[in-house]
């Protein structure tokens, strides 16, 4: 069960020069964001957990992978996904949306990494 708490902040930067930004509340803010609490179990904390290394490993495996193979292209570590899932039990119980987004974060590294 989710537990919507909408709250609104605004960015203030850089305060008595600590480097993490921080909020303040305001009526009128420049930005909003919506915090959600979810009341789960400790089967359900476990599980979520245990997707989201799995999601970690796809995309540091992809990367790996781009690091070894020069010319690697996006579509190659899609390619990677379905071997993964097939190599690593424990990938292939991840849905394979999950595993492509996965793909697609480290292409977005790796892109991002080449504009810079």
């Amino acid at each position: 069960m989710c537990v919507k708490t909408p709250t609104i902040r605004m960015l203030v930067g850089d305060v008595y020069g600590t480097s993490f930004p921080a909020y303040c509340y305001a009526e009128h803010a420049s930005m909003i964001v919506l915090d959600f609490k979810a009341r789960t179990s400790k089967h359900q904390a476990s599980a979520i957990d245990e997707a989201i290394r799995t999601a970690q490993f796809i995309r540091n495996k992809c990367l790996r992978f781009w690091m070894d193979h020069k010319g690697t292209g996006k579509y190659d570590l899609n390619k990677l996904c379905r071997v993964l899932a097939n190599d690593f039990p424990f990938a292939k119980q991840l849905n394979s949306m999950a595993r492509q987004a996965s793909a697609e974060r480290a292409w977005s590294s790796i892109s991002h990494f080449y504009e810079n």
